[in-house]
């Protein structure tokens, strides 16, 4: 069913620099020459957004907290638009015009699917829309990311990707119980664990770690336990989205107060 997706979807998963943060939804885009990790920060709030937009459709698909989850792709969806907006109102570089001029042309084509009802066809269709898309919000952030020369740099972008891979690995969760049962899928969930279980790792033995982003960290590990004890049971068919979607998120909302620091770290030093 997803032959032409899938064949797609193989670079995707080649795609490895891929960093997000989350932001408050009312959050402006700001000059590159302003603050570095606040401007890092909105870019990859977009890339954020591609990918919980569509693990929100795969949540409403399988009717997991159907009101809250409408609510949240809604926010998310307009979110997205505002955000492509103040970008192009900025005095970028010709590179990074040109590169959010693709990620809207990439956004335009997805958007539609988004708005409309969550039905299996629907999923098919957004599975295979996501690889550009990710793919343009990737090239957003890794160029605007050039633009970085902290000390606080890599910790920062460790932080970010797992803000991603949290989402990702709820989107293809949920895909999977939903009936695309397809190899790439479960190659992609395996991909996702393993860098998840890095960045955990390499986040926990910083030894620049302020003591509030090392008792954050203890949060993450906490519910990481209960995300991988949820997905593990997916080659027996035992399903649950609602567990693994909620201890995500929480691992989010710990990894949104850990990027906020290094942000700050980033900013002051400037």
């Amino acid at each position: 069913m997803l032959t032409k997706s899938w064949k797609l979807m193989r670079s995707l998963l080649a795609v490895t620099s891929i960093f997000l943060i989350i932001l408050p939804h009312n959050v402006t885009a700001q000059d590159a020459s302003e603050e570095v990790g606040l401007f890092f920060n909105q870019a990859t709030y977009q890339c954020m957004l591609s990918q919980q937009v569509i693990k929100d459709y795969m949540l409403l698909g399988v009717e997991v907290d159907v009101a809250e989850t409408s609510i949240e792709m809604k926010e998310s969806i307009k979110a997205f638009d505002n955000m492509l907006k103040d970008f192009k109102r900025k005095e970028l570089s010709e590179t990074l015009k040109s590169a959010i001029e693709k990620l809207e042309q990439d956004w335009k084509k997805t958007k539609p699917l988004l708005t409309k009802r969550a039905t299996k066809y629907g999923g098919e269709q957004l599975l295979s829309r996501n690889v550009d898309l990710y793919k343009s919000c990737s090239q957003f952030v890794e160029t605007v990311a050039q633009g970085i020369s902290s000390r606080y740099k890599n910790m920062m972008m460790v932080t970010a990707k797992q803000r991603i891979l949290a989402q990702q690995m709820v989107l293809y969760y949920t895909a999977y119980a939903w009936g695309f049962r397809e190899p790439q899928i479960e190659e992609a969930l395996s991909k996702f664990n393993k860098e998840f279980n890095v960045g955990v790792i390499l986040l926990s033995k910083n030894n620049t770690n302020v003591a509030d982003i090392n008792n954050a960290i203890k949060k993450i590990k906490s519910h990481w336990i209960y995300a991988k004890t949820g997905m593990s049971k997916y080659h027996e068919k035992k399903f649950v989205p609602h567990l693994v979607a909620a201890s995500m998120g929480s691992i989010v909302r710990e990894l949104n107060k850990v990027v906020s620091l290094y942000q700050d770290l980033i900013d002051r030093s400037v």
